[in-house]
């Protein structure tokens, strides 16, 4: 959520930005939605507490030993 007192430049960057860095349009909402609307479903479909709570935990374990040089970018 931004603010900001002159929203569509605020706008209007974000999606020039995300453009010319990353390669992705950043799609605009037809409809605003008031800050109680955006509080409420921040998280989409998945907002209420029975999406974030975990039903079962579990140990994860790695198997595999690490590479034995570098991994990096070329």
């Amino acid at each position: 959520m931004f603010a900001s007192s002159n929203q569509e430049k605020l706008f209007k960057e974000c999606r020039r930005l995300a453009i010319e860095n990353i390669g992705y349009t950043i799609p605009m909402a037809k409809v605003l939605i008031s800050l109680d609307d955006f509080l409420k479903t921040r998280l989409g479909l998945c907002s209420r507490d029975e999406e974030l709570t975990s039903y079962s935990e579990f140990k994860v374990s790695k198997i595999t030993r690490r590479a034995e040089l570098p991994v990096g970018f070329d």
